[in-house]
C-alpha cells in the first residue's frame, strides 16, 4: 500500500483566491395558466317559478336576480341545507341548535359516594 504525503504540497494559491461555492441553479417562474379546469364553460339555467313562504305574506320568485332582491330585502341567506320547500330563519335555527346542546350538555346533579 503506497502513502500520499501533501506536507510539501504548495496551497498558497486558496488563500489569494478561495474556490467559490458554486451558484445556486435559478429557478425558472412558472407561468400562469388562465385557462378554467373545466372542459366547457358553466351555464346556470334560470329558476323555476316558486312561491316563497318565507314572510308573511307569499311572493311569487321568477327569477334569480328576483330572487336575490328578495333575500336582500328580508334578511335571509340560503345556507344550502335546509329542506325542500322549508325556509328556517337563522336565528330560529340558531336558538334551536344552542337549546339542544344545553339540554344535551347540561350538568348533573353530583351523587355522594358511600363507603360501606
Amino acid at each position: 500500500m503506497a502513502f500520499v504525503s501533501f506536507a510539501n504540497l504548495d496551497l498558497s494559491f486558496m488563500k489569494k483566491a478561495p474556490l467559490k461555492k458554486a451558484p445556486a441553479p435559478k429557478r425558472k417562474k412558472k407561468e400562469r395558466d388562465l385557462r378554467s379546469p373545466l372542459g366547457a364553460p358553466m351555464v346556470m339555467s334560470d329558476l323555476k317559478e316558486f312561491v316563497s313562504n318565507a314572510t308573511d305574506k307569499p311572493v311569487r320568485i321568477t327569477s334569480r336576480s328576483q330572487l336575490a332582491a328578495y333575500e336582500r330585502s328580508n334578511g335571509i341567506k340560503q345556507v344550502g341545507n335546509d329542506l325542500k320547500g322549508k325556509i328556517v330563519s337563522g336565528q330560529k335555527r340558531r336558538d334551536a341548535d344552542r337549546a339542544a346542546y344545553l339540554q344535551k350538555n347540561a350538568r348533573r346533579t353530583r351523587v355522594e359516594a358511600k363507603w360501606v
